[in-house]
């Protein structure tokens, strides 16, 4: 028993099993005469350090083949011959292994391969002629002169673990090969430093739905090598691997990569040789997460790429410069082109022209938004072309999505012009599609069988611009003068210039001047306004610094040839004008917006205009800067209020379809299709914040409304006063305030009475509720159940709530909205303020009264008068709404916000009072009064509501019994 303590070391948690086989064994070699008793507690001088019986072609490979092995090693300090030694996995020795004329150093191993030596092979390597089980195994070493054995109970281990005596305390131990002294001895440098002028993996595609057909028409993955180097490369012996355990996992035949050449590689699984047309290996690519290592022959690692979960049709791609991106139009086998997107990100973008058997092309296309957008059909082919059944989509993963019509031939050397219409579009018509091509989209056409015959990568579309074929180029080509239907014949351009960079950033400036410099890229030509407008071939050239002495908005394209005009990069540099808000910097054609006959004076609302736009945080922070849409807003305010307020609508064609910051502090969302300046409307010249004060009560209910930041205006460099920053009501803005995914699914509708239009979606459905409610007994709780399968009751009448609680007297402005399809009620949005708190009337009453409510405008109440029929329904609001005076509406929580917004914008006012002709104590005046009616407006509606609904004092007790009791305790 001491004599196996002492020369077995079992597995961790294995000591009992161990030593118990182990002593069974030996007392067998004892019977059968192989061990001398008295000399068995003497330790053997050479033992059997490791072993790793699942070897999954991690190390110690011969002739590419990797085999189970086991380690000896020398433990004393004389070299020793292992001449006529015996290895066994047997008791009985049978297929042991006797070893010929080797020797040990002192401390020194080798290593035996387990398994029959390979036919043929002459090296000197040793192996056992006996395999190894992962199941576990027993191991004997004996010496010849003393016939004692080394016994090794060797645990079950999973593939790559190895079991290995610890040299400091001479423990076995279960490790992974990572953790072995055998592993850090041969470590390699996964991750090398890139090197552009040598091989490298350049692209690779996990999920190939369509990109790249191999020759059996299938579509497996595929990673794809380029030699930037000088020198051609052989490929034989190098490897390529998916799994750092096994770095030969599949092995280059004789092939060349020759400078500058690509070399594509299916990751298929057919594991092919070019001997028949192709490169493939023996395994495939994880579209959800891949690391594919290129390695030389002595195991180094030449090139590497990551990434991440891929969408299909997506690659990875390398850029000059050794960085990966996601590529969204994949190019195998083709040069690799960088693009930088206006928000700053960049793609690799494929522009080589396809090929395909059919000669059917997507020539030509026109993307950018406008709503006249069209995708055009070539058939370069010599004979007649059956589009019958074809496809045309947005998406690789439906290739079909609209279908050309039964009969669509098209004739050799035609071309086809389709429409695209969108999927809520206008224009009907055999050849429109119900699609709508944006940014990061692919244009497809497939046959009638799904398989894409061509695929187009819409990528940087402008207004005006289409992009398509070009003659004698092997590239997609930009026109100015799209030809929709007819050869692209006329000029075209490789893509649009950087734009002009800037020396200094905009805003607020330190001192009376400021010296600028503009640059562009090598070869272009800079041109530069300094009034706003938008610059052109004829305006001043850049060729030295700018000197600036006031405020001064700076505008600058850059121009060369082959190249479309960049977009506008413009600042504006304001000096000695401290502020404490946010500033808003607008620019544009002077004529059209802010000169004695543009929209900002005139107040003629027109199709609006191109601006460009700058904000800026009060220490300085640029949140956007941008060209995109202006348009005048407002009806009434238009009109009859010189600060008028403005839409600004990001747009693609002018760079940008998002304005992409953080500009409202209480909401979380950093992109925005639109966005408004208001002055407050019909109160511009009143209070100049009750809109925006009065909408921000709805924060804690589930009405959207239009959120607030309080922001300076500039217009050309002229201070055009406080300005409220607010939401856009849209069906982006909806969707994002409810979550929503898409908001093409949104019926979005706007009115008042009678008058309920569709802004996207159909009304006729609402106009339809609405007469049925008519003829309904909302009295019956059986249909009121019914009716909220259509409305959102508590969010009508939270919004109703707030209309009687302001008494607003123009009510002309109502929006609605609802997802019908997926069975989402309609829901309100609360707005337009200004004209209410201005008579402290009875409009419980007038919300009451059939025929429409209202006194400037009106709209339908016919929806509120049928609800409060219902006895449940009508205590439901009575409390609702006793809760909201007590609380939302109480005068404490209204003046605190009236007084916090005064306190806010006061640094302003007197500035924008003079600015538009009015008076300081006026605004003062207004805002005194607003605040009074705050404070007594809770006091007084319960009132209303108590002759108007006929209530009993226990009623009013009931129901704003809380309410009083905070007027009181405000002082009214």
């Amino acid at each position: 028993e001491n004599c196996v303590k002492r020369i077995t070391r079992p597995a961790r948690g294995a000591k009992r099993t161990v030593i118990g086989r182990t002593a069974l064994l030996l007392a067998a070699y004892i019977l059968l005469g192989f061990l001398p008793v008295g000399i068995a507690e003497r330790l053997p001088d050479v033992i059997i350090s490791q072993v790793m019986t699942g070897n999954p072609s991690l190390c110690l490979s011969v002739e590419d083949v990797y085999y189970d092995w086991l380690e000896l090693k020398n433990t004393t300090e004389d070299t020793v011959s292992l001449k006529d030694w015996i290895l066994s996995d047997h008791a009985d020795l049978r297929n042991a292994c006797r070893f010929g004329d080797v020797s040990l150093p002192a401390g020194g191993t080798c290593i035996v391969y387990c398994a029959r030596r390979p036919s043929g092979h002459a090296g000197p390597e040793i192996f056992s002629g006996f395999g190894l089980s992962a199941n576990g195994e027993t191991l004997l070493l004996l010496d010849p002169a003393e016939r004692q054995p080394f016994v090794l109970e060797v645990p079950a281990m999973e593939a790559g673990e190895i079991y290995t005596c610890d040299g400091k305390t001479g423990a076995y131990l279960v490790i992974p090969y990572a953790e072995s002294d055998l592993a850090e001895a041969n470590r390699v440098d996964l991750e090398p430093p890139f090197d552009p002028d040598a091989l490298y993996i350049s692209e690779m595609m996990p999920s190939n739905g369509s990109t790249l057909a191999d020759g059996d028409g299938e579509y497996p993955d595929w990673i794809e090598l380029y030699n930037g180097g000088a020198e051609p490369v052989c490929l034989e012996g190098w490897s390529i691997s998916d799994d750092d355990a096994n770095w030969r996992k599949w092995i280059f035949p004789n092939v060349t990569a020759a400078p500058g050449e690509y070399l594509v590689i299916f990751a298929s699984g057919k594991n092919r040789s070019p001997e028949d047309g192709e490169l493939h290996t023996n395994f495939r690519l994880k579209a959800s997460g891949e690391t594919v290592r290129l390695y030389r022959p002595d195991g180094s690692v030449q090139s590497w790429m990551t990434c991440g979960s891929m969408r299909r049709d997506g690659s990875v791609t390398r850029r000059p410069d050794g960085r990966t991106t996601q590529r969204e139009t994949p190019s195998p086998g083709a040069e690799k082109a960088v693009v930088t997107t206006e928000e700053g990100t960049e793609l690799e973008v494929s522009r080589a022209l396809t090929r395909n058997g059919m000669d059917l092309y997507i020539s030509e296309i026109l993307s950018s938004g406008t709503g006249s957008d069209w995708l055009e059909i070539q058939n370069a082919g010599a004979a007649e072309a059956d589009l019958s059944g074809m496809g045309l989509s947005d998406d690789p993963l439906r290739p079909r999505k609209w279908l050309f019509p039964q009969g669509t031939l098209l004739a050799p050397g035609g071309y086809l012009q389709i429409t695209l219409a969108g999927k809520n579009g206008s224009i009907t018509g055999p050849l429109c599609a119900d699609l709508a091509l944006s940014d990061g989209e692919t244009a497809v056409l497939a046959l009638p069988d799904g398989t894409v015959l061509d695929s187009v990568a819409v990528r940087d579309q402008w207004r005006g611009i289409s992009y398509g074929r070009a003659d004698g180029y092997s590239e997609y080509r930009y026109f100015s003068q799209p030809t929709p239907g007819k050869p692209n014949t006329t000029a075209s351009y490789a893509g649009r210039a950087a734009k002009v960079v800037y020396s200094a950033e905009g805003g607020l400036q330190e001192g009376s001047g400021l010296t600028l410099s503009l640059s562009a890229e090598p070869g272009m030509d800079i041109y530069y306004t300094l009034d706003g407008s938008q610059p052109t071939p004829s305006s001043a050239v850049y060729t030295s610094p700018l000197v600036l002495e006031g405020n001064t908005v700076v505008k600058a394209v850059a121009w060369g040839d082959d190249y479309i005009p960049s977009l506008t990069e413009g600042k504006t540099y304001l000096f000695g004008v401290p502020h404490t808000l946010r500033l808003v910097c607008v620019s544009g054609d002077r004529s059209k917006l802010n000169g004695s006959g543009g929209m900002l004076n005139t107040g003629s609302k027109g199709t609006g205009c191109e601006v460009f736009v700058e904000i800026y945080e009060p220490d300085g922070t640029q949140l956007i800067a941008q060209n995109c849409w202006f348009l005048l807003a407002g009806h009434g305010s238009r009109m009859e209020i010189a600060q008028k307020g403005f839409s600004l609508r990001a747009r693609k064609q002018y760079g940008d379809n998002l304005f992409r910051a953080p500009l409202f502090s209480r909401r979380d969302y950093t992109e925005y299709k639109s966005i408004f300046m208001r002055a407050s409307g019909q109160d511009a010249e009143k209070t100049h914040m009750q809109d925006s004060v009065l909408t921000s009560l709805a924060e804690d209910t589930d009405l959207l409304y239009q959120e607030t930041e309080c922001t300076v205006l500039y217009v050309n460099g002229e201070y055009w006063g406080e300005y409220n920053l607010r939401e856009r009501i849209s069906v982006e803005c909806i969707c994002q305030f409810e979550n929503w995914d898409d908001p093409d699914d949104v019926v979005l509708l706007e009115g008042g009475v009678g008058s309920m239009m569709a802004v996207q979606g159909s009304a006729n459905a609402y106009k339809a509720l609405i007469a049925q409610v008519k003829k309904s007994d909302l009295t019956k709780d059986s249909a009121v159940e019914e009716l909220r399968k259509y409305v959102d009751i508590e969010n009508y009448l939270d919004y109703v709530a707030f209309q009687i609680y302001t008494a607003n007297q123009d009510l002309n402005n109502v929006r609605i909205y609802s997802i019908p399809a997926a069975g989402i009620p309609w829901r309100w949005v609360l707005y337009d303020l200004d004209l209410g708190y201005l008579l402290d009337s009875n409009s419980v009453s007038r919300w009451l009264k059939s025929g429409g409510v209202g006194t400037i405008t009106t709209q339908d109440n016919t929806l509120f008068i049928a609800l409060m029929k219902n006895a449940k329904i009508r205590d439901y609001f009575l409390t609702r709404m006793g809760r909201l005076l007590a609380t939302t509406f109480s005068p404490e929580n209204v003046v605190s916000r009236f007084m916090a917004r005064a306190e806010l914008i006061y640094p302003e006012m007197e500035r924008t009072c003079v600015r538009w002709g009015w008076s300081i104590k006026t605004w003062q005046k207004k805002g005194a009064a607003a605040v009074q009616y705050a404070r007594t407006r809770p006091v007084k509606l319960i009132g209303y509501f108590k002759s108007a609904m006929d209530l009993s004092d226990a009623e009013v007790q009931k129901y704003f019994g809380e309410a009083l009791a905070a007027a009181q305790s405000a002082g009214q």
